[in-house]
């Protein structure tokens, strides 16, 4: 599916809407709805039609995951819960961590990242940066929902006893 100008008509309420389930700051809805229209043209891009899906709901996953994703880097990894309605006050996350803070922890975690097993990195980043559901890998890399939560968690675990070295 092409990303058009009609794409963007056809679908911006969707996009508007799914940004204020996460905020209720005008000035951080807006950048919400901007990583919207991104999750949007990525899910153009990545939609196969006649695979069962419509792809309203696709690029709701899409878009949805998107804001996600940008939602974790910008509240410096605060966990977002998958349900919808949950609201982030970006204005007092950027009150305590100031720029230096945030490259300096993402350097921190890239590091951290690069020295566990290739899986978990490799599953940690799907996850929590493009926003793929436990479902969703599990599915993908053909294992059982609980064993991809086991390797997340293991994951995680492993991440913080090399950053609190």
């Amino acid at each position: 599916m092409e990303y058009t100008d009609q794409t963007v008509k056809d679908y911006g309420d969707m996009v508007r809407r799914i940004a204020w389930n996460y905020t209720n700051d005008i000035q951080v809805w807006e950048d919400l709805v901007q990583e919207g229209y991104i999750g949007l043209g990525k899910a153009c891009e990545q939609y196969i039609e006649g695979q069962g899906t419509k792809f309203s709901s696709y690029a709701w996953q899409k878009i949805s995951s998107q804001v996600q994703a940008y939602l974790r880097y910008r509240c410096d990894m605060i966990h977002i819960p998958h349900y919808r309605g949950t609201k982030c006050s970006m204005v007092e996350l950027d009150d305590r961590f100031d720029q230096t803070h945030e490259h300096e922890s993402y350097i921190d975690l890239m590091d951290a990242l690069s020295q566990i097993d290739e899986t978990s990195a490799k599953m940690l980043r799907m996850h929590y940066v493009e926003g793929y559901s436990k479902s969703e890998l599990s599915r993908e890399y053909g294992t059982s929902r609980n064993k991809m939560s086991k390797i997340i968690s293991e994951g995680i675990e492993a991440l913080r006893n090399i950053m609190e070295k």
